[in-house]
């Protein structure tokens, strides 16, 4: 049976700063309560990053990059956040090794289905809010022939 806990204390170590740089970490890493307020910072700002980054995942832009950053976030003190990370980012490295070794046309029905979707959401986001204030005139005349978007 593998031994967790020599696993997990060999993760915080590789966590654990060990340039110059990192001389401040170290240090606030000897005071219990200094130590704990910065884990709750690092904790909410990592979460709160990748929250927003699952929100805006089914929206066209970055989300899964924002989510990647905030598992980061995490990752720099929390072991768990990191094997979480590493584990995406081999899922990530899989996808595009899988995508790399196809033909061109199944390559091109991928970025397809994903502009399809894209434009899906933008469809259904437009539909419900109408066309911004902000959008140039020519855009907003455009999209007002779009059946179900309203101004």
């Amino acid at each position: 049976m593998p031994d967790h806990t020599q696993d997990q204390s060999q993760e915080r170590e590789s966590l654990r700063p060990t340039s110059h740089r990192w001389a401040w970490r170290r240090k606030l890493h000897g005071h219990f309560l200094p130590n704990q307020i910065y884990r709750i910072g690092v904790a909410i700002v990592g979460a709160a990053v990748t929250i927003g980054g699952l929100i805006a995942v089914p929206a066209p832009g970055p989300g899964w990059l924002i989510v990647f950053v905030g598992l980061g976030i995490l990752a720099t003190e929390f072991v768990w956040a990191a094997r979480l990370l590493r584990w995406g980012r081999g899922k990530l490295h899989a996808w595009n090794m899988w995508l790399k070794r196809q033909p061109w046309w199944v390559t091109g029905l991928v970025g397809l289905g994903t502009f399809a979707l894209v434009l899906g959401i933008f469809w259904v986001m437009l539909s419900l809010t109408g066309v911004p204030g902000f959008a140039p005139e020519p855009v907003a005349g455009w999209l007002d022939a779009v059946p179900g978007i309203d101004r």
